[in-house]
């Protein structure tokens, strides 16, 4: 499944955050643990409560004791009141929480990329970088939309098609972009891993030496984007494999289908999903991300309700 709703991945911290920069974790070791729910600024209205996440007291000390990096979307950075990014970055700092944030790479031009997710135009990173330094928010972490799905592999209505190494000679500018403004921002990736990926990996990994080619910065994790319905272990113990004899985080995007009857089920199915990966040795991945770009759950809090975006770490990862 290809996600369709929020884009790239920039990490805020909101703490001192050089315990996150691990390189693959050991077999003994519990995955990182980074959570993204539905907020304003998507396709879609968002969680009502998605900002009271952030209030001092909100309900969900539970989860957030074991939660290293709360992710957000770029349009959220983009087009929030100045008040509520200093809410958020206020409110993870005081929990000791990372903040992610899923952006756009790529920059449609005058024949291709308009319309197709993983396009942005070319000064909408440097202008979330100047929002959040005005708030004191610090990007600690990139992880790039799915240029190599989007802009190499996608086929479709204006789509570019472009060689891996052109993906990264696009890319490269912004990177040293941030980076100059945040000096420590680590980069990574998010890739979709489905039926229709049996190839992508040599792919990915060429792209992720041409991009370290180009920035001088190696790239630190990737993500899968599983396609859940799919017959995905053989791919992901290749992917596992592979990354960590590169010297890369492999990390799992957890979360239930959509169109589901109920939020209740829909936490259920990620719950089951994470301890699938994570019961088995061969796939188990160093960062787990349990995410929801879809209607449900409707609600972040409290996380002690189980249906609530919350309520899925805290059965997942604090009742363990």
């Amino acid at each position: 499944m290809i996600r369709t709703l929020y884009a790239a991945t920039i990490i805020l911290l909101g703490c001192t955050a050089t315990h996150l920069l691990a390189p693959p974790a050991s077999a003994a070791q519990s995955p990182q643990v980074w959570l993204s729910g539905s907020g304003p600024g998507g396709r879609l209205p968002g969680s009502p409560d998605y900002m009271a996440t952030f209030e001092p007291g909100a309900p969900w000390s539970r989860a957030a004791s074991v939660t290293n990096v709360f992710k957000v979307s770029t349009n959220f950075l983009a087009h929030a009141p100045d008040q509520a990014l200093a809410s958020l970055v206020e409110g993870l700092r005081q929990r000791h929480i990372a903040l992610a944030v899923e952006g756009l790479m790529l920059q449609p031009g005058p024949a291709c990329g308009r319309g197709v997710e993983g396009y942005t135009g070319p000064n909408a990173l440097g202008r979330i970088a100047i929002r959040l330094r005005s708030v004191g928010g610090t990007i600690a972490y990139l992880a790039m939309d799915e240029p190599v799905y989007f802009g190499h592999t996608k086929t479709g209505p204006n789509t570019c098609n472009d060689s891996v190494e052109s993906l990264a000679s696009q890319i490269a500018p912004k990177i040293q972009m941030l980076r100059n403004a945040f000096p420590q921002m680590v980069v990574g990736d998010i890739e979709p891993l489905t039926d229709q990926t049996q190839d992508s990996l040599g792919t990915i990994m060429a792209f992720a030496r041409d991009l370290t080619r180009d920035t001088g910065v190696p790239l630190s994790f990737i993500d899968a984007d599983i396609g859940w319905r799919s017959d995905y272990r053989r791919q992901l113990v290749t992917w596992r494999n592979t990354l960590h004899s590169n010297g890369i985080r492999l990390g799992v995007i957890c979360h239930g289908d959509p169109n589901l009857d109920s939020d209740q089920i829909w936490a259920s199915q990620s719950v089951q999903r994470y301890r699938a990966v994570v019961s088995d040795p061969a796939t188990r991945p160093d960062d787990v991300i349990f995410q929801s770009w879809m209607p449900r759950p409707v609600y972040m809090l409290p996380d002690n309700r189980f249906g609530t975006m919350t309520s899925i770490v805290a059965q997942a990862i604090a009742a363990q």
